[in-house]
């Protein structure tokens, strides 16, 4: 059985329907990899309009706690101070400038041997040492205080105390110290009053008595012990009443009683 020969016309037609054929899968494949990739875009934007936002929010935080930071910075006296392991000041609040006379373009060329005496230096620096050798060790170190003699611009020395704790980055690695320096020369200058006035009330001849607002005896010196045979802590948290019982001398009794 012979079969006929497609004619000129008949592949010419069979040619244009394969053509045809082929454009409309052609066009389908494109137009599904549109939606597809168009799907994949969309969602990329969700995610970048989110993160967009988390950002902004983000920022907003920041710029609130920056702004309660300054706050803070510019209406306290005590000063926020941040340091490298070097010892190098890596910030120092403007607070600073009022305390060592320094402008703040000044302190970022200042080294910490540059703001203390050289042997509050050398305790700072041995205690920095310290530290870091307990970090090396596996100790993880806590906060700090001590006292130590700074210098201002002038050359004046004074006494501040400091207090420091770790600064540390994301897997808990020493990498600094945070911490707060308060000028102590208004206290230390009382205290050393006080202490004055200690010795001159502990030396007096006289008996000095003094009393709370109840009338209970606070402190006695001395003389007071001698003259009524009380002894100090016998005398505290008594009232003056006891100065007239069998016990007081008389010589006492006769000028106070």
């Amino acid at each position: 059985m012979h079969h006929n020969k497609p004619s000129y016309q008949e592949l010419f037609e069979e040619n244009n329907r394969l053509k045809k054929l082929l454009t409309s899968l052609t066009s389908e494949s494109t137009h599904n990899e549109y939606v597809t990739h168009n799907a994949q875009l969309n969602e990329y934007i969700e995610e970048l309009e989110q993160t967009f936002e988390t950002l902004r929010v983000q920022k907003e935080e920041l710029e609130k706690i920056k702004t309660r930071f300054h706050l803070l910075e510019d209406n306290i006296s005590d000063i926020i101070w941040m340091m490298d392991l070097k010892g190098h000041l890596t910030f120092v609040s403007s607070s600073a400038s009022k305390v060592f006379g320094y402008s703040v373009d000044e302190f970022s060329g200042l080294e910490v041997s540059d703001i203390l005496t050289e042997e509050s230096y050398l305790l700072h620096k041995a205690m920095l040492e310290k530290r870091i050798a307990q970090e090396k060790e596996g100790i993880l170190t806590t906060g700090a205080s001590i006292e130590l003699m700074h210098v201002r611009k002038g050359g004046e020395p004074f006494w501040a105390e400091v207090s420091s704790n770790p600064l540390r980055n994301s897997k808990n690695k020493l990498i600094g110290l945070v911490g707060v320096t308060r000028d102590i020369t208004q206290r230390i200058s009382t205290e050393n009053e006080i202490r004055k006035l200690s010795v001159v009330v502990e030396q007096n001849p006289a008996s000095i008595v003094i009393t709370d607002v109840e009338g209970k005896i606070e402190y006695v010196n001395t003389t007071f012990c001698k003259v009524t045979g009380y002894p100090f802590d016998e005398a505290v948290g008594r009232n003056p009443r006891i100065l007239k019982s069998g016990k007081t001398h008389q010589k006492f009794m006769k000028i106070y009683g």
